[in-house]
């Protein structure tokens, strides 16, 4: 999955931490990023530096969609 982003290092920290992931090693520049989920259940996902633009346009906007896993609660 791609993504763009305005600081592609920075979003890529974040949703390392929110899903368990680590950054994919050879693919960390400041201009892209990439992480991935270890154990090898969950999709690559890169992030792309993109120019900003016309602030007048509208962006094509990515999200994500988090499902936790049965059984997830447990410890709560």
């Amino acid at each position: 999955m791609g993504c763009d982003a305005d600081d592609p290092q920075r979003i890529a920290a974040f949703w390392a931490l929110a899903l368990g992931y680590v950054k994919e090693s050879g693919f960390d520049e400041p201009d892209n990023a990439s992480i991935v989920d270890l154990d090898g259940r969950g999709p690559a996902i890169g992030f792309l530096k993109v120019p900003q633009g016309n602030p007048d346009e509208p962006r094509t906007g990515h999200h994500l969609d988090l499902v936790p896993t049965f059984g997830c609660f447990s410890a709560l």
